[in-house]
């Protein structure tokens, strides 16, 4: 993988006889926000510590940016530990000072603004603060750091869900795009819904109003581009199921957690595509359309997963912009692909620049995209003069025969 952040390879550890980790193999690329999730005991703090170069493997290696664990590597990674490590007798300007001092990349003005929109007073001693506001404070200092790799411990583990929401608020608005960020939490059961985006969308506005509706008793959100009877009816047979079903696309999915741990066996994921995959077209897509049928809330296609293929003109493509707010490069055509003839590059590359993959690609991309689009239209006016070429050959030797 290009520009991995963070690779392990055979990272095993043992306390003693006990296995902590056992022949571990992942990378992690830039620009992401990972959630590193599993119950007290399966070896996170354990990673994350061997990451941190806190800890030493028994066999294996772990790597930051291609550089093995050491002070380079240390210099890139901000650690946020699942225990609050600082003298509690301290002043929290007399923590600032301390960061300051000891981390080059660490910005003062940037914790200063943060700690001052909560209202936490900088000559207050740690120890007087509230178990909550002291996680905050460890918090801002972490992530006040221009760091590669954020690794942040149980960052919401023993505070209440208001501090809870402003330490992932804190995470999201403060994460940069080109560094990485590992959270590692036991609370699964903590967690009631998730918002499923595919790889090859683009988000155009804000989604709280889809992520924060009510589910109306069901167990999932999806966008149902075709309604009741338009699926292909072999698909829905080879699936058993109705010729009514509304079939809808996998892109964006809001799985109500809450309600599937009381109502669905999660085992029936794993033998559902085990009893009918052969008859699978599209493999997870025909899987959630069977396993949540009469289950599914939909959502207007047009808004929240509008497909890539319905835009052929320019004016097309202002009016999706005025009213879409997910927009899925649906198919085989992608924008950052040579072969792309559709109208929506531009809102894709004005994401996509802000990437180091992409700087200075924008050009080149764009001209090759039109020279296979100027390439396409030549192919298809080819065939349109064959086929009515062929037509024509046919009607005349008919009318000979006559």
């Amino acid at each position: 993988m290009e520009n991995a952040v963070l690779r392990s390879q055979g990272l095993t550890k043992r306390y003693g006889s006990k296995l902590a980790l056992d022949n571990l193999d992942l990378t992690l690329p830039e620009g992401k926000i990972i959630g590193l999730l599993g119950p007290n005991g399966s070896g996170k703090t354990t990673f994350i510590k061997l990451a941190a170069g806190l800890l030493s493997p028994t066999a294996g290696s772990v790597t930051v940016c291609g550089k093995p664990i050491g002070p380079d590597s240390k210099a890139m990674v901000s650690y946020l530990p699942d225990k609050t490590y600082f003298n509690k007798q301290q002043k929290i300007r007399d923590l600032l000072t301390l960061f300051q001092d000891f981390y080059d990349d660490f910005d003062r003005a940037r914790a200063e603004g943060m700690l001052r929109e909560l209202h936490i007073d900088l000559e207050a001693k740690l120890k007087t603060l509230s178990k909550g506001n002291q996680e905050k404070v460890q918090l801002v200092l972490v992530m006040s750091r221009r760091a590669r790799l954020y690794l942040l411990d149980e960052p919401i583990g023993g505070v209440d869900p208001a501090a809870r929401d402003y330490i992932l608020n804190t995470i999201i608005s403060n994460y940069d795009p080109s560094a990485t960020v590992l959270i590692s939490t036991h609370l699964i059961a903590d967690v009631e819904r998730v918002l499923y985006l595919d790889v090859d969308m683009i988000v155009l506005g804000s989604l709280e109003a889809f992520y924060n509706q009510d589910f109306e008793g069901k167990l999932l959100v999806a966008c149902n581009r075709w309604p009741a009877g338009k699926t292909d009816p072999k698909v829905l047979e080879q699936m058993t199921l109705p010729k009514d079903t509304v079939y809808f696309n996998a892109g964006t999915l809001l799985y109500n957690l809450a309600g599937q741990r009381r109502e669905i066996d999660p085992s029936i994921l794993y033998e559902y595509p085990a009893l009918f995959y052969k008859q699978l077209k599209y493999g997870d897509q025909d899987v959630l359309n069977a396993v949540f049928y009469g289950l599914t809330k939909f959502a207007d296609w047009r808004i929240y997963n509008h497909f890539d293929y319905d835009i052929t003109r320019q004016r097309d493509a202002e009016r999706v912009l005025r009213r879409c707010k997910i927009y899925h490069y649906n198919g085989n055509g992608k924008p950052w692909t040579e072969m792309y003839w559709g109208r929506m590059a531009e809102p894709f590359w004005q994401y996509a620049q802000l990437l180091p993959e992409y700087a200075g690609k924008y050009d080149e991309l764009r001209e090759k995209q039109a020279q296979y689009k100027k390439k396409r239209s030549a192919d298809k006016a080819r065939a349109t003069r064959n086929r009515k070429r062929q037509k024509d050959k046919q009607e005349k030797e008919k009318k000979d025969e006559n």
